[in-house]
């Protein structure tokens, strides 16, 4: 096993599966190869927050942006991991709009899989990744699950949901996400199976794991 970890970059449209797939992939890693330690967190966790906007103000407010991301501490907490050194991850609370107090420690690991919109959109984030995916997924399907999660996990109106969709998710990922799949190691579908993805992934970071 390599001493610096192996990063895996999962970056796709909202709605996509990047999280889902993340999710699962980590567990099939933890069983397939049970000595080493797998860790996963999302780029969510880094929205920098508008906690002193109203709730109407936070319902038209583009979340979907870039710049809505705390890329220097994202950075920092991956070149630390990197370098076997523990981080304080941030959580965040969808609810308010804002970061919570509570961090969780996330300590050196062998392999780190990391997903979020904007993954692939700085270069010296990119950079750092051993294999960088993107998840394909009809933007019409992605809308649809997007709507049935934040109605059920983060209490927003349907109406809401599909206006943010429309009004901010579609344009942001032509701009910004789309074109960043030509970075990517290895393109995924997010309509596939997760166990046809699972396979696909392991096969690829196989041999980078037996080094």
């Amino acid at each position: 096993m390599k001493i610096l970890p192996l990063i895996v970059g999962v970056c796709g449209a909202s709605g996509s599966g990047k999280s889902y797939f993340s999710d699962h992939f980590a567990d099939e890693l933890r069983q397939a190869y049970k000595p080493i330690r797998v860790e996963h967190f999302s780029l969510d966790r880094y929205y920098l927050g508008i906690a002193e906007k109203t709730s109407t103000e936070r319902a038209s407010h583009n979340f979907d942006h870039p710049n809505q991301i705390d890329y220097p501490l994202f950075e920092k907490h991956l070149r630390e991991l990197r370098k076997g050194i523990s981080a304080d991850i941030p959580n965040y609370d969808y609810a308010k709009s804002c970061r919570t107090e509570k961090t969780d420690r996330v300590e050196p690991c062998d392999v780190l899989i990391t997903d979020g919109l904007h993954l692939f959109h700085k270069d010296s984030i990119r950079e750092l990744f051993t294999l960088k995916i993107f998840v394909h997924t009809p933007l019409d399907e992605c809308e649809q699950r997007r709507v049935i999660r934040d109605i059920s996990e983060r209490g927003q109106s349907e109406k809401i949901v599909r206006y943010q969709y429309q009004k901010n998710v579609i344009p942001m990922f032509k701009e910004y996400i789309e074109p960043k799949q030509e970075f990517a190691d290895l393109v995924i579908q997010g309509t596939d199976e997760i166990s046809t993805n699972n396979r696909i992934v392991l096969k690829q970071l196989a041999p980078l794991l037996k080094k």
